[in-house]
C-alpha cells in the first residue's frame, strides 16, 4: 500500500495509530485475516456480509502484535 493520496490517519478505539483508506468511515473494523500479511478495512452491510474497504497500516499491529500469545 502506498501512503499519499487517499490515505487518511486514524486512531482505533484501542488507541492504535493508523493509515486508512480516505473512504474509511468511523464505524468500519480492522481485521485481520489469518492468512492475509496485512490489517484491512471492513464495512458492514445491511445483510451482515462485510465488503474489504481496502488494506492499512496500524502500527502496533502489523508484526503479530494484536495475536494472542499461545
Amino acid at each position: 500500500m502506498m501512503f499519499g493520496v487517499g490515505v487518511s490517519l486514524c486512531t482505533t478505539r484501542k488507541s492504535f495509530v493508523g493509515a486508512v483508506p480516505h473512504m474509511t468511515l468511523p464505524q468500519d473494523v480492522v481485521a485481520i485475516p489469518t492468512s492475509a500479511e496485512k490489517p484491512y478495512i471492513l464495512r458492514e452491510r445491511n445483510d451482515g456480509s462485510f465488503q474489504i474497504i481496502g488494506p492499512c497500516y496500524i502500527h502496533g499491529i502489523m508484526g503479530g502484535e494484536a495475536w494472542p500469545d499461545n
